[in-house]
C-alpha cells in the first residue's frame, strides 16, 4: 500500500503493532458503498457510470502499473469520500490484492493460481485456476454492466450455478433493459468481457474508448493559470517540512480544494496512470497557453527543471501526493491550528517537543525509513 498513491484509491496512513494486533490507519471514507448508490438508484445513466468507470479503470491502470492485481473487485470495495453530490469514488480492501512482478525479476507473465474473488464477478480464468492481471478488467466490466442495467450478467441461485454461467454462458443484453443503452457502451462491456483474457481489452485500452469521450462531463482539457504558476514557483522544501505538507494534505478535508486540486491533476495525467510526466506536463501547458490567453508563457525546457523541482522522490515522473505537495495553498493549509495538529503528530508520546526517535517512530508506521543522516 506505501507504492498506491492515487485519488481514486484509498490512502494507507500508519499502521501500529501492539502484542495482539496489527492496526491500519486508512483514510477516512464517510459516503457509503458504490453498492448502496446502486441498490437505491436501482441503475445509472450512461454519463454518471461513465463518470465512475473512468476513475474505477483509473485506479486500476494504476495498481497495474504498480504490478498489483486487486482481485476482488466490486461495488462494496468501492466507497464515495463523503455524502455530496461530487464526493470522490475510492477503492478500497487489498485483503486480496497480489503483486505479479515486474519485467526486471522475469516473471511478470507468470500466471496467478489462487481462486479468490466474489461470484458474480469473478472471471472465468480465476476459475480455471491460471490467471493474471486482466480478471481486474473482467471484474470492472460486470460493475458496469450493473451500473447501466442494475443486475449482474451471470446469475444463479447458488455459488455452482453462477460459476458455471460465467465459464459457458453468452454474454446477452435484454433489449428491456438494454434498447436505451448506447451500442459503444455495449461494445465496451463485451470487449471487457471476453471470455480469452488474452485477447481482453487492458485497463489504459478501456480508458482510451470513445465511449468515454462521448459521455464525458465537460472537462477542462488544460491546467488553469494559478495551478501553472505553482507549479513554477514550487520549490522542495526540507525533509520535515516536506513531510508535514504530506501529511497535512492526506489527513485534512476542509481546508484544501481538493476537487479543483484532482481535476488538475486528471488534466495532467493524460493516461490514468496516477502518474504524470515531464511529456503531459508540456502538453497540458501547450494546450492551456493555445487555449487562454492569460497563461503566462513558459519555455518548454524550462519544464525539465520544474519536473525535477516537482519529483521529490526521484523516480522520473510525479505522484499524486507529490502533486498536492506542489500545488495546495500554502497560507491555508500551514495555519497555526494546521500545523499544531501535525506537530502532534510528529510528537509520538504527546512530550511536547519532537525527537529524532519520534521521526523515526513515524516513518516506520508509515512504511519508510530514516536514516540518522536524514
Amino acid at each position: 500500500m506505501v507504492s498506491v498513491d492515487h485519488p481514486n484509491i484509498i490512502m494507507f496512513h500508519e499502521c501500529y503493532l501492539d502484542l495482539r494486533y496489527i492496526h491500519i490507519v486508512m483514510e477516512l471514507a464517510t459516503g457509503g458503498e458504490l453498492f448502496e448508490k446502486v441498490v437505491e438508484s436501482q441503475f445509472f445513466s450512461e454519463r454518471k457510470a461513465s463518470n465512475l468507470m473512468r476513475k474505477m479503470l483509473s485506479a486500476i491502470q494504476h495498481l497495474h502499473e504498480n504490478q498489483i492485481c486487486h482481485r476482488d473487485l466490486k461495488p462494496e470495495n468501492f466507497l464515495f469520500s463523503d455524502r455530496s453530490e461530487d464526493a470522490e469514488i475510492k477503492l478500497i480492501d487489498f485483503g486480496l490484492s497480489k503483486r505479479f512482478g515486474t519485467e526486471e525479476e522475469k516473471v511478470k507473465k507468470q500466471k496467478m493460481q489462487t481462486i479468490v474473488g466474489t461470484p458474480y464477478y469473478v472471471a472465468p480464468e480465476v476459475l480455471r485456476g491460471k490467471y493474471d492481471k486482466s480478471c481486474d478488467i473482467w471484474s470492472l466490466g460486470i460493475i458496469l454492466y450493473i451500473l447501466l442495467c442494475g443486475y449482474p450478467p451471470f446469475e444463479g441461485d447458488n455459488d455452482k450455478e453462477i460459476f458455471k454461467n460465467v465459464l459457458n454462458q453468452k454474454l446477452v443484453f435484454d433489449p428491456k433493459d438494454w434498447n436505451n443503452v448506447s451500442k459503444d457502451a455495449k461494445d465496451l462491456i463485451t470487449n471487457m468481457l471476453d471470455k480469452n483474457p488474452s485477447t481482453r481489452i487492458s485497463a489504459q485500452q478501456c480508458l482510451d474508448n470513445s465511449w468515454f469521450k462521448k459521455t464525458s462531463f465537460n472537462t477542462p482539457i488544460a491546467v488553469k493559470e494559478s495551478i501553472v504558476k505553482k507549479l513554477r514557483d514550487f520549490r522542495a522544501p526540507k525533509k520535515l517540512q516536506l513531510e508535514t505538507l504530506k501529511f497535512l494534505v492526506n489527513n485534512l478535508t476542509v481546508d484544501i480544494d481538493f476537487k479543483a486540486l484532482r481535476e488538475a491533476f486528471s488534466v495532467l495525467d493524460t493516461t490514468q496512470t496516477g502518474f504524470i510526466t515531464p511529456e503531459q506536463i508540456k502538453l497540458s501547458i501547450k494546450q492551456g497557453m493555445a487555449h487562454d490567453n492569460h497563461i503566462t508563457h513558459i519555455d518548454l525546457d524550462e519544464i525539465d527543471r520544474i519536473f525535477a523541482r516537482l519529483d521529490i522522490n526521484k523516480t522520473g515522473r510525479i505522484n499524486y501526493s507529490e502533486f498536492l505537495i506542489a500545488t495546495v495553498d500554502k497560507q491555508t493549509t500551514l495555519t497555526q491550528a494546521n500545523v499544531e495538529f501535525a506537530f502532534h503528530h510528529f510528537d509520538t508520546d504527546n512530550k511536547g517537543y519532537i525527537t529524532k526517535n519520534d521521526l523515526k517512530e513515524v516513518f516506520k508506521r508509515q512504511g519508510n525509513k530514516l536514516t540518522d543522516d536524514q
